[in-house]
Order: structure tokens, then sequence, then C-alpha cells
């Protein structure tokens, strides 16, 4: 029979014997709610492309679109964006190949995110061409960041037909820049595309109608700014001079607000993204 003494030394012995197991399970737990938390370790994030300063050039420059995520993993709002992010690279993978999708770890490229002005994270930009062509503000969800995409990628401009398409489009919405030329190809058509691209102030139409084009306020080639804002006369606001991206940013951002502006959330972004007002240089109409 054995001692007290020998029963104590027994129990130590087998608590130094199951200890390591124990914390062996511990870690494994650990690591599953890691998982759970912090997203996938490879799998589910196989489309979201890792970008540090040594491919940045290949894939972001050389990308004609790219939605950039720069983030800090210790960040809450960045862990959970993670999946959502995932499923819609997987997503805008399957729709067009060569969509990027990626993201950028600030606190280890702290000199990507310094030149591209990272304050807070998550910061996501839209690049265009290799260049930041917006911050990106649209929906967290992985459906949401497929359809602002699509958005950016599909036609820049709507056509429009007749005279008909284009009351109905300046009755749909407040701000509208139509670009009127004869054939939609060259210089001046591609300055408009590239800030129809861009800009998420208006509604961007084009068309090769002479008749729509007169109903704008154009009586040549050209782009021109309409808005209706509601209680307001219509604007018509045409591009005086060449016509290039600059030139038709500037128009529309002389022009984006109506005269009287009540701040709220839904046009803070271009409160603070306009310019002195411009109203002067366009013409009130009936």
């Amino acid at each position: 029979m054995l001692s007290q003494k020998q029963w104590f030394a027994l129990l130590v012995g087998v608590l130094l014997v199951s200890a390591p197991l124990i914390r062996a399970e511990e870690e494994e737990y650990e690591d599953d709610d890691a998982e759970e938390a912090g997203g996938d370790k490879g799998g589910e994030e196989k489309d979201v492309v890792v970008i540090t300063k040594d491919n940045w050039e290949t894939a972001v420059k050389k990308s004609k679109f790219a939605l950039v995520e720069f983030y800090a993993p210790w960040c809450g709002h960045c862990q959970k964006l993670t999946p959502e992010y995932a499923k819609a690279a997987t997503a805008l993978k399957q729709y067009d190949p060569t969509i990027v999708l990626a993201k950028v770890d600030a606190t280890k490229e702290a000199d990507l995110a310094q030149k591209h002005d990272v304050s807070g994270y998550p910061t996501i930009k839209w690049f265009v061409d290799g260049e930041v062509a917006l911050d990106y503000n649209g929906p967290r969800d992985a459906e949401g960041i497929v359809r602002w995409v699509k958005k950016k990628t599909g036609p820049a401009a709507e056509n429009i037909a007749d005279k008909d398409a284009l009351a109905a489009a300046e009755k749909a919405h407040e701000v509208v820049v139509l670009a009127y030329f004869k054939e939609l190809k060259g210089a001046d058509y591609d300055a408009f595309v590239k800030v129809a691209q861009k800009s998420e102030d208006a509604t961007f139409l084009e068309t090769t109608d002479a008749d729509v084009a007169k109903a704008a306020g154009l009586s040549a080639a050209g782009v021109v700014v309409l808005t209706n804002f509601a209680g307001e006369d219509r604007v018509v606001a045409p591009l005086k001079g060449k016509v290039t991206d600059k030139a038709i940013e500037e128009l529309l951002t002389a022009n984006k607000l109506p005269p009287t502006v009540e701040f709220n959330d839904k046009n803070s972004q271009k409160i603070f993204g306009a310019g002195e007002p411009a109203h002067s240089a366009a013409q009130r109409a009936s």
C-alpha cells in the first residue's frame, strides 16, 4: 500500500507528464481562434495580391485597374474586412482576371504607406493605369465591393441616343456631365473618359447626336455640366477652351454643388472636395 508521500509523488509525476499535452491542446485551440479572428492563412485569400515595395511596379503600376488596401495586422476593422475582401477578389478574378485586388501591410511597407498618404487603417485606394484615381469609400461587404468595382471598370459613360434619354437622365441625376463628339474617339474623348472613370461626383453621358447636344446647350463638339438641384434653376455650364481631363475636373468641381448646401453624410465628400464655386461661369436656363 502506498504511503501519503508516495501518493503525492505519483500525483506530481502525472501532472508533469500531462502538462505539455494540455499546453499543446491549448495552443491548437488558440491557432484555430486566431484563424477565425484574423482570416485565412492563404486559402481563402489566394486571389488577394500581397504587395511589397518589390512587386509594386508589376502588380499595381502595370495594371489597368487595382484596388489596394493598406492595413495593419492588429487593426480590428481590417480583420473584419479580410474575409469580405477575399471573397470580392475571387469574384472579380472570375469576372475579369486583369482587375487586381491587393493589400499592403503598412506596418512593414512604411515607405509605400507614406507615399500614398496613409494615416489610418484600413485605407483603400483605387488605381487606374498605375496612378491613384480616388480613395475608396464604398461598401465593406463582398457584394458591395464587387458592384463598386464593376461600375468603375465598365463603360465610363452612358450613351445617349435622343433628347428624351437626356431628359430622363437629368431628371434622375442632379449633376450630369455630357460629352458630344462626332466620333467617340480621339484625345478629347479620351480626356473625358479618364475623368468619367475617376469621378463619383456626377453621372457621365456621351452622344454623337447633334440634337442631344443642342438640348444640352452645345453647338459644337465639347463637354458640358448640367445641374438640376431641387429648388434651383437648371444650370448649363459648357467647357470653354481646350478639352483636357484637368479642365473637365475643374468645371465639375465648380458646378457640382448647389448655391446653398446642407451639410450631411451624402454630400460631405463633395463639400470638402469642392473648390471655389464658379456659378458665374455657368448659364442659368429656365
